[in-house]
């Protein structure tokens, strides 16, 4: 069956970030965003719901490329780009 995928928009983003993770609706998720270097600097628990779901970004988070990885609870694990460019 095909790869279930997460969206992110909008993106780039001036913070405001939207996470689509409907394939994994009702199923608890790990969520760390890291820096361009790979550094954490949020990491989020949550249940995915089959709407899109805003994450708060820190507000300090300078401008710049950032990774959002996504762990589920079969050991699965997806991340995805986006900029920040407030």
């Amino acid at each position: 069956f095909a790869k279930a995928e997460m969206l992110l928009f909008p993106n780039p983003t001036r913070g405001e970030l939207y996470a689509d993770f409907s394939a994994w609706q009702g199923e608890r998720l790990n969520v760390l965003i890291l820096d361009s270097r790979g550094q954490r600097v949020q990491q989020l628990e949550l249940t995915a719901s089959e709407e899109p779901q805003a994450l708060d970004l820190p507000g300090d988070l300078p401008n710049g490329l950032y990774f959002l990885e996504m762990h589920g609870p079969m050991g699965e694990k997806q991340s995805a780009k986006f900029l920040i460019q407030r």
